[in-house]
């Protein structure tokens, strides 16, 4: 709710759409906003490097680190190309799905079984 807030965002459902009215972060503002401030977080900091560090030394101890020159995987490169995911031209075929006649029956018996948990949405 905070995010949804600080960027002014407008949810509808029908028709379904997200609105996004501020890209900067505003601040939150209010009669009924009340503020929790933490001082632990400062102790937290101070100590943060001594901490990365033996996890570092840890993790290298116990073999979950490979020295990049030893593993059989490629060299990481920077991505510069772009994939687009969305053709709104494109039109998937689709078919109904059918259960065979002769599973029909230990299809039967598994969804009232499931059903029966109460695993689905009734």
């Amino acid at each position: 709710m905070p995010f949804l807030f600080q960027h002014k965002v407008l949810l509808t459902a029908n028709p379904a759409s997200v609105v996004i009215n501020s890209i900067e972060s505003v601040p939150i503002k209010g009669q009924n906003v009340a503020s929790i401030h933490a001082r632990a977080v400062d102790v937290v900091e101070e100590g943060l490097e001594d901490i990365c560090q033996s996890l570092k030394s840890y993790a290298w101890e116990k073999g979950l680190f490979q020295d990049p020159g030893e593993t059989p995987l490629p060299p990481l490169h920077a991505i510069n190309h772009d994939i687009p995911l969305i053709d709104l031209e494109l039109l998937m075929p689709w078919r109904p799905s059918r259960c065979p006649e002769k599973y029909r029956s230990l299809w039967a018996l598994k969804r009232e079984q499931y059903i029966c948990t109460g695993h689905c949405g009734r």
